[in-house]
């Protein structure tokens, strides 16, 4: 009935064949609604979710080994570690003009700034005389083949530390203890591996352990053999895994052995 109403009230004629005040109790009317009170809220409290803290282990990240394959392995070693892999593979085949336009710029500061290099050398224990330094400007300027002094010129340059290992030894080419310190491996054939992901006081601790450590700014490789007493001998032919082949050795004997072994490295360079 109530449908049958509500079609008819859209008629044109607006005949109604049912009497409207049958569904009056039916509608909803103003009166009605003043009546009404709204029903009062009801706050539902929903339990709190204890929150678990996810504790992530603290995880080293893998090494990112690069491999220079150009002539200055050194210097480009260096050059890596400062300008990033991806860069140093936008160079294309211009790596020369590379290489050389940044010996330009390391020769500049090393002009400018002889002084603090010097100071630098002898807080770390590195000779460095006027000679040396002109031995430097001149391995620079010329393109030559980055020697150890120059290696270190670059590391201040870079403000870098590098720990260099090549088998039973090491080398450390330290500048500031503020600076990050980088792993390079070299092999006796001399071909570089270098790690640009700085490195760690304990992986540091482990790369150093049971080796031997080698100054590269002496000019023999060792101090003269008065510097050393036998057991110190010993001690460095045991890391070098070597050992005289007569049967009672004599302190010049182990000297040489030692010699011996570190020449064939071709730590010289």
């Amino acid at each position: 009935m109530a449908l049958t109403l509500l079609n008819q009230i859209f008629y044109n004629s607006n005949k109604f064949d049912v009497e409207p005040k049958l569904c009056e109790e039916y509608m909803l009317f103003q009166k009605y609604l003043k009546n009404i009170k709204p029903l009062p809220s009801i706050q539902v409290e929903t339990p709190k979710e204890e929150v678990q803290i996810e504790v992530i282990e603290k995880k080293e990240l893998p090494p990112a080994l690069f491999v220079p394959r150009k002539q200055d392995k050194l210097f480009w070693a260096l050059y890596v570690m400062n300008i990033g892999e991806a860069e140093y593979h936008m160079i294309g085949n211009r790596h020369k003009n590379a290489e050389l336009e940044e010996k330009k710029k390391v020769m500049d500061y090393v002009l400018k700034n002889r002084g603090h290099i010097k100071s630098l050398a002898k807080t770390n224990g590195i000779k460095i005389s006027n000679v040396k330094m002109q031995v430097v400007e001149s391995d620079l300027m010329i393109d030559s083949k980055t020697t150890w002094y120059s290696f270190w010129v670059m590391c201040v340059y870079y403000k870098i530390n590098i720990l260099l290992v090549q088998n039973n030894i090491y080398m450390e080419f330290k500048t500031d203890s503020v600076h990050d310190t980088y792993l390079v491996e070299r092999s006796d054939d001399l071909h570089i591996t270098i790690d640009l992901t700085k490195l760690t006081k304990e992986k540091e601790f482990e790369m150093k352990k049971n080796k031997l450590l080698v100054d590269p700014f002496i000019e023999k490789i060792l101090k003269g053999v008065s510097s050393y007493k036998i057991p110190d001998l010993e001690h460095m032919a045991q890391l070098l895994h070597v050992a005289p082949e007569i049967e009672k050795p004599k302190k010049g004997d182990w000297y040489d052995m030692v010699i011996k072994k570190l020449v064939s490295m071709r730590i010289q360079n």
